[in-house]
């Protein structure tokens, strides 16, 4: 779960810092490739942050329910 929500600050943060990065000429400055490749990561990182998410709620309510029985 902790790994998911890393994830999903991490796309966050590159989510917010595009602009100034675009600003600055950064994605010209990398080119073509790169520039595709940095463009979905964040897609990538939201989607597997809310899988790792999920999957630890899930795994904590499996454990708690083996628990108890």
């Amino acid at each position: 779960m902790a790994i998911g929500a890393i994830g999903l600050l991490t796309a966050r943060l590159f989510i917010l810092s595009k602009p100034l990065l675009a600003n600055g000429g950064f994605f010209q400055a990398i080119g073509t490739k790169a520039t595709y490749t940095l463009m979905a990561l964040p897609p990538v990182l939201l989607t597997l942050g809310l899988a790792g998410v999920v999957w630890g709620l899930w795994a904590h309510e499996k454990w708690l329910r083996e628990g108890r029985d």
